[in-house]
């Protein structure tokens, strides 16, 4: 029931109450159907309100470049915007099956380490925290790679790449490694509790910026306890050495690979060097 057919039916009691003054038992029924309304009709406004103060702290927030989303307790995505896809690098066909900690690159998690125990957000009973870890980037991975194989083909780029290097300080290998790799973020989560309500959910239904999911492992139209997020992607990377990065599974795998292709461009190209990027 929307708000214009409750605002229907309380007009149409008023006017049945007003006609028949004279029969008492009726006259409370009305009153009673009509104090239900009401009820009812509050709870709706109250509800577009949370919703409409809710999508205006996302848009505020995406301003700031921070990317809002809900996750449940097993860290999974209830609601995601674009802009949270877009840091995360989410593949939308994908999201009902993807949870926060598998994003999370095994150098972090290795760091993290009790925060993320038994992958349980927020534990010892607190309500609000602010974490900093990297998750894998294959935009960073290919663009290094293009970045790689251009200055590999263009004769007067190498000279300049050469000449700046000579005049360059040293670039320290953990951030190369970060660099090609990795992408530094900072994520807060706060614990609340959230109703999904029907009204919201059909708001949303057309949204191509902000996408619901995995809404059956929540209960429909009551509190559910849910984290939200506020991402935030680094200017810096975070601070690991050569030995931590280089222990990662991912980074080790792909470094062979990074060092196969730059032998391969060297013998294409005769005066080509181990380029950095």
């Amino acid at each position: 029931m929307n708000e214009i057919e409750i605002n229907t039916l309380i007009n149409l009691t008023q006017q049945i109450k007003e006609s028949i003054t004279d029969d008492k038992q009726r006259v409370e029924i009305l009153n009673e159907t009509n104090s239900i309304l009401q009820a009812i009709l509050q709870e709706k406004r109250n509800a577009n309100s949370n919703t409409n103060n809710f999508l205006n702290y996302i848009q505020q927030s995406n301003q700031n470049n921070i990317g809002i989303a809900i996750l449940n307790n097993n860290g999974q995505f209830i609601l995601t915007d674009q802009l949270t896809r877009n840091i995360l690098e989410l593949n939308i066909l994908k999201l009902e099956s993807v949870n926060i900690f598998s994003l999370i690159s095994k150098v972090s998690l290795n760091k993290l380490g009790e925060q993320f125990k038994d992958c349980c957000l927020l534990q010892n009973g607190n309500l609000k925290q602010t974490f900093q870890f990297t998750i894998y980037s294959k935009r960073n991975k290919q663009k290094s790679i293009q970045y790689l194989k251009q200055i590999a083909k263009d004769k007067e780029k190498r000279k300049q790449k050469k000449s700046t290097s000579k005049n360059a300080e040293h670039i320290q290998q953990e951030l190369i490694l970060m660099a090609k790799y990795l992408k530094s973020l900072q994520i807060t989560i706060q614990k609340t509790n959230l109703e999904l309500h029907d009204d919201f959910i059909e708001s949303l239904k057309d949204s191509n910026d902000i996408l619901l999911h995995n809404l059956t492992s929540l209960i429909p139209n009551k509190l559910n306890q849910v984290a939200v997020c506020e991402i935030f992607e680094l200017d810096q990377h975070i601070n690991y050495n050569v030995e931590d990065l280089l222990s990662d599974p991912y980074i080790k795998k792909n470094e062979v690979k990074w060092i196969k292709l730059v032998k391969k461009l060297s013998s294409q190209y005769q005066t080509y060097e181990d380029y950095i990027v």
